[in-house]
């Protein structure tokens, strides 16, 4: 999604009067997720496991506005997804069958990524700069740890030094040494 989704609730309820019929006339999401990152400080932790917890019961009496709520969060090294699922609706037995193909298909995801023939970086990996996956490619080695934009100065030499081709940023540094018999 543009901006990770960031601006679809501003658009939906604060947009333009077109924006907000437009984004209105979409269907409701019937699957909500729900990514509420680290409640851990363990580094150098292994490749994450998965648990799972269903949970097919919710407060009594209140509606729900998705058909099923997945809430995920990284415990003590581990990913763990909470289902929750009206039981009047959805079938424990479905929703079991759902959680053991994504702990399944995660499973296989995590081994992937972990093999030596696979990886690298990609432009999601260096949020400040615009590059794209071809940049990425080309500038990115195995030791590279992160990726900046330039700054304005350095921008103002890499423009001059490109224009001149010449020697436009010269830093020269002169020192007189005391006492010194054999420098």
């Amino acid at each position: 999604l543009p901006h990770h989704g960031l601006g679809f609730g501003a658009l939906r309820y604060l947009g333009t009067d077109q924006q907000r019929t437009a984004l209105a006339g979409l269907p409701t999401p019937q699957i909500s997720f729900n990514y509420l990152g680290r409640f851990d400080t363990e580094d150098g932790a292994d490749a994450p496991h998965t648990a799972m917890t269903l949970d097919g019961t919710d407060v009594p009496g209140t509606e729900r506005s998705h058909l099923l709520d997945v809430v995920g969060r990284v415990e003590d090294g581990e990913l763990v997804l909470d289902l929750a699922y009206s039981d009047l609706i959805l079938d424990r037995r479905t929703v079991q069958g759902l959680a053991e193909g994504l702990v399944e298909v995660l499973t296989d995801l995590v081994g992937f990524c972990l093999r030596e023939d696979t990886g690298g970086a990609t432009p999601s990996d260096f949020p400040l700069t615009h590059l794209d996956q071809t940049d990425i490619d080309h500038l990115v080695t195995p030791t590279t740890q992160d990726l900046l934009p330039l700054t304005p100065m350095q921008q103002g030499m890499l423009f001059h030094s490109l224009l001149d081709q010449g020697t436009s940023y010269l830093e020269q540094i002169t020192l007189h040494l005391d006492g010194i018999e054999d420098p």
